[in-house]
């Protein structure tokens, strides 16, 4: 940072600033998914029937993002983040983005492990409680976090307690 006389300098004499982007956001609608006869999402099961949707014919592992309404209905659905076939890494901006974007009053994330066991790992709890955190500052909750198998199986964070304090009252 430059001290306040200097920037105070510059002005006067007109030497011209940095340039900054002007942008525009758009979000495109790549598609839609059919997820049941249910307008809402009512519990781990049912979001882990739509993740699996995208985690079909996945060869490595990808984090999804859906976004909520109030009522718990789905308004969007991302890949956030795709990785390798041990690991893919994620971070809170690639999470909340479309979150963000669209209001959303909760998500859930939900990635798959190829290798067919959905056991978390340490990176995954870490994971868990960064979003959880980052959820709590946003004022967007992290209703649940699920990780997906091959096979149709699925482990709920929610289910198993590890977020009792962010869900959704039913």
């Amino acid at each position: 940072m430059r001290p306040r006389k200097e920037v105070n300098a510059l002005v006067r004499s007109g030497v011209p600033y940095e340039k900054i982007s002007v942008i525009r956001h758009e979000m495109v609608r790549e598609g839609m998914l059919t997820y049941g006869c249910r307008e809402v999402i009512g519990n781990p099961k049912e979001a882990a029937q739509l993740a699996n949707q995208l985690f079909r014919n996945a060869d490595r592992e990808m984090v999804l993002v859906i976004s909520f309404a109030s009522t718990m209905l789905p308004i969007a659905i991302e890949i956030a983040a795709v990785g390798t076939v041990r690991k893919c890494i994620v971070d809170v901006p690639e999470v909340f983005k479309t979150a963000i974007i669209n209001s959303a009053a909760g998500i859930m994330i939900f990635h798959n492990h190829p290798s067919g066991n959905c056991k978390p790992s340490i990176d995954d709890m870490n994971l868990t409680k960064r979003m959880k955190e980052a959820g709590k500052l946003l004022g967007i909750p992290l209703y649940d976090h699920i990780i997906c198998a091959t096979d149709g199986s699925f482990f709920s964070f929610c289910d198993e307690g590890l977020l009792s304090e962010n869900v959704r009252e039913s």
